[in-house]
């Protein structure tokens, strides 16, 4: 089916007058279609549609008829199925179908495996051990996106910042500091905290719109524990998830769910636009995370 937009549709339409001033990055995060993201923000740009917006969930922008077109005909373009004969035939540990095009198991490690995985039209794999700059080349040679992230209860955005003063007073006290030295301590370790925080709630955010793409393939090394705690997380996190949660038990969900909230407590505005989400989603969020 052919769909069609004519300008005249929109003769009696007054668009949101939008004001949005940034880098490409920031463009990009903004728009939140790639590759239409180019497009979009470069007519943003030379139409020059400015005016407020109501908030980050509200706003909008007129498009020529051409852009419309495209980026109606990007939106319908036909997914490409993955062949789970070829997955099925490569005798992974704990491989699962999660999506209509997405699939989950032990992490491959040798070339013949990326290339099957290429065969079988995967076009993105998640690493959810330690970085593999070998696995990274084999998927770079094959045409395949590598893409690595951690969910260990370490990771930083994991605890928030009154966590980190707490543990850090704790210290100071234990080393008998005096109160400059203690707020000198707590100030660095904020610091630093916030740093790394936001470094790894940006690799988070490309997670989720890395999953959101399809044709993936995730796993840790035997395909289970952290496997199962990475898709529940994109269960909770991504509105575009359709598969289950994976993970079971009360214990390991009260667990996880601790670290999710702080991860919620964690993000901006920005971060919640980049991801998809609108009002309604953030504002339900901690709900949903209660009921689990």
């Amino acid at each position: 089916m052919n769909i069609r937009i004519n300008n005249s549709y929109f003769a009696n339409y007054t668009p949101y007058k939008l004001t949005f001033k940034g880098e490409d990055k920031e463009w990009n995060e903004f728009t939140g279609i790639e590759p239409e993201g180019e497009f979009v923000r470069d007519y943003i740009r030379r139409k020059g549609c400015t005016a407020p917006k109501e908030s980050i969930y509200a706003y909008g922008w007129r498009l020529s008829e051409y852009d419309l077109n495209k980026l109606i005909s990007y939106l319908m373009q036909k997914p490409i199925p993955v062949n789970n004969k070829i997955l099925n035939d490569m005798g992974i540990w704990h491989l699962g179908q999660i999506e209509e095009r997405s699939y989950r198991g032990a992490m491959v490690e040798h070339d013949w495996q990326v290339g099957q995985l290429e065969k079988a039209k995967i076009k993105r794999v998640i690493d959810l051990r330690e970085y593999d700059q070998s696995l990274c080349d084999l998927c770079q040679k094959y045409g395949l996106e590598y893409y690595s992230i951690s969910f260990k209860d370490s990771e930083p955005a994991f605890k928030t910042e009154e966590d980190i003063i707490k543990e850090t007073l704790t210290l100071c006290t234990a080393k008998r500091l005096s109160p400059k030295e203690t707020n000198d301590e707590i100030e660095q370790a904020v610091k630093t905290w916030y740093k790394n925080s936001r470094e790894y709630i940006d690799n988070f955010t490309d997670f989720i719109k890395k999953k959101k793409k399809q044709n993936v393939y995730i796993g840790c090394s035997c395909g289970a524990v952290r496997t199962n705690t990475a898709l529940f997380f994109d269960y909770l996190f991504n509105p575009y998830m359709s598969h289950a949660k994976y993970i079971h038990g009360d214990e390991e969900i009260q667990k996880v769910k601790i670290l999710i909230k702080n991860l919620y407590i964690n993000l901006t505005e920005k971060d919640k636009l980049k991801m998809g989400w609108d009002k309604k989603f953030d504002e339900q969020f901690l709900e949903v995370l209660s009921a689990q």
